[in-house]
């Protein structure tokens, strides 16, 4: 097995690192492991364009109708 230091971990960081473990009942070392392998095992093909579809896709919108078309007004001041 490998072992890794983690220099100038934020305080607040660590503290919520000890809490999450003991609640769990494990150590330091073991909480650490376990989110490592939690976010390391994601899958990695997860692109912006495929998140942004689960979340705003077909599934979870409203399907709106072709806005009807406007006539072109004249603004004063404008040339051609």
């Amino acid at each position: 097995m490998s072992s890794i230091t983690i220099r100038d971990l934020d305080n607040r960081l660590t503290a919520r690192l000890k809490a999450r473990a003991a609640q769990g009942g494990r150590s330091v070392e073991e909480e650490a492991q376990l989110i490592l392998q939690c976010v390391l095992e994601k899958d990695e093909s997860t692109t912006l364009a495929s998140l942004a579809s689960s979340l705003f896709g077909v599934d979870w919108g409203v399907e709106l109708g072709a806005h009807p078309a406007v006539e072109m007004r004249e603004v004063d001041g404008l040339e051609d």
